[in-house]
């Protein structure tokens, strides 16, 4: 008579290897996934500080009460920018410029920046038009 034989117990080797390998394309994925998450924050934040310091320029407009502002302050706020001269308010290659339109009272201001990961260029562009009290 011959014996049955044992039930098989435990995992083969070849199941403990497929296993590892599902887990290891499982924690790549996530690795990156996390690494577009931090790029794509990076980029909203340098698109949230733009828009912030477009609008610190039309603020002072609005402080003037008119569109036009002396150029002493537009200089002064396109030193602001660059994220050398100001690294934790600034934009990286950041750069900046207002057009004014007299006969329509409209202000430009255009903020580009670059993103140092691609090396791809931004822009943020918001038009301001102030009455001044005089029409």
């Amino acid at each position: 008579m011959q014996r049955a034989r044992a039930a098989q117990r435990g995992f083969t080797l070849v199941e403990v290897l497929v296993a590892m390998l599902v887990l290891a394309f499982g924690i790549l994925g996530m690795i990156s996934l996390q690494a577009s998450a931090l790029e794509q924050s990076t980029a909203a934040e340098d698109r949230t500080r733009a828009t912030q310091l477009a609008s610190q320029l039309a603020a002072q407009m609005w402080l003037a009460r008119g569109a036009s502002v002396p150029a002493a302050q537009v200089s002064a706020w396109q030193a602001s920018l660059d994220s050398t001269n100001h690294p934790t308010t600034g934009l990286p290659g950041g750069t900046g410029s207002v057009d004014y339109d007299a006969t329509n009272k409209l202000s430009v201001i255009t903020v580009n920046w670059t993103d140092p990961h691609s090396g791809s260029t931004h822009q943020y562009q918001t038009v301001v038009q102030i009455p001044d009290g005089t029409s």
